[in-house]
């Protein structure tokens, strides 16, 4: 019974969002979905963010302004990207200054916000449309997230399959 109690509380001191938010939170206010923890969205967060990225640059929004925007709803590393870029490219500073990513090649997502920001650069030297060079490369992150989840399903089949296999190995061979 003390060992379930102790399971408990410890599953209750380590789970993330709701319970936090409500000890975080002061009374008579109810927890809104930024006092939660909001994990990463992955691949397909980002291509969701470059898709609205690419509408708004087609609806003939400034660059700034669509990146600013479209920040307030994309996973942290791509809106630390775009908020830093909106900022800059309000203030007036180069394309080449603004569209930086100060990330490490080990986070998720690296190789995408890579891409992104050669091809703003690119585009502000170029004078190319950039909404349809975002729009394919929210493709290639649908892309790549199908992929991850593939590979994925493939290791836990192996997992899952391989002690089952020795066990019925063991049983016929003995």
């Amino acid at each position: 019974m003390i060992v379930a109690l102790l399971m408990l509380a410890a599953a209750i001191l380590t789970a993330p969002g709701t319970l936090r938010a409500r000890a975080a939170t002061p009374r008579g206010r109810r927890p809104t979905p930024r006092d939660r923890d909001i994990p990463e969205k992955g691949l397909l967060g980002m291509a969701f963010s470059l898709d609205m990225l690419s509408v708004c640059l087609r609806s003939g929004m400034p660059v700034a302004t669509a990146a600013l925007v479209v920040a307030s709803s994309a996973p942290l590393e791509l809106a630390r990207i775009l908020n830093r870029a909106g900022e800059m490219l309000a203030l007036g500073a180069p394309a080449s200054a603004a569209w930086t990513d100060t990330g490490t090649p080990d986070d998720p997502g690296y190789e995408q916000r890579q891409a992104l920001t050669r091809l703003a650069r690119r585009s502000a030297d170029s004078g190319a449309m950039m909404a349809d060079g975002i729009a394919s490369l929210a493709v290639q992150c649908r892309r790549d997230a199908l992929d991850s989840a593939v590979a994925t399903a493939e290791r836990a089949g192996v997992l899952i399959g391989a002690p089952l296999g020795l066990c019925f190995y063991r049983h016929s061979f003995a």
